[in-house]
């Protein structure tokens, strides 16, 4: 965990993309993804290339990404099925919802996000769900204020 991730104007700037470029939060990632024996992506790359890749790419990587030069290479598969389609759009506005409410605080937005999953569709729970993460995780959330 990265001791401090706030900006010198306050707890409620949070350096959110160096917290997530830290080293130990990236190294972590790779070791997930090796745990879960993540299949070849569409750059073929298999799981056990990875730990080389990212040793010879991470700090060029991280610096593209700081200084928003990096671009992800773009995945060409066609139009995609209607359910499909739907599904990821669907996906897309929940992740969306999820990070602004992160941003400003919005505790209805977050429960709003949180009702769209289709595992949390029923709002007691969503807000039940939403008090505990807040709550737990308060210390990274003072844009959370509780009422």
């Amino acid at each position: 965990m990265v001791s401090n991730i706030f900006t010198s104007e306050g707890r409620n700037n949070v350096r959110l993309i160096e917290v997530i470029l830290d080293d130990k939060n990236l190294n972590e990632a790779v070791k997930r993804v090796k745990r879960n024996k993540g299949v070849a992506g569409v750059d073929k790359m298999i799981v056990y290339e990875i730990d080389t890749y990212f040793q010879n790419n991470k700090e060029r990587i991280k610096k593209e990404i700081l200084e928003k030069k990096y671009r992800p290479q773009p995945i060409a598969t066609g139009e995609l099925k209607l359910p499909i389609s739907g599904y990821v759009h669907m996906m897309k506005a929940f992740e969306r919802m999820v990070c602004e409410a992160a941003v400003t605080g919005n505790r209805d937005l977050a429960v709003t996000a949180l009702n769209m999953d289709l595992l949390c569709q029923i709002d007691h729970d969503a807000n039940i769900v939403i008090d505990e993460l807040i709550e737990a995780h308060k210390d990274y959330l003072p844009q959370f204020k509780q009422s």
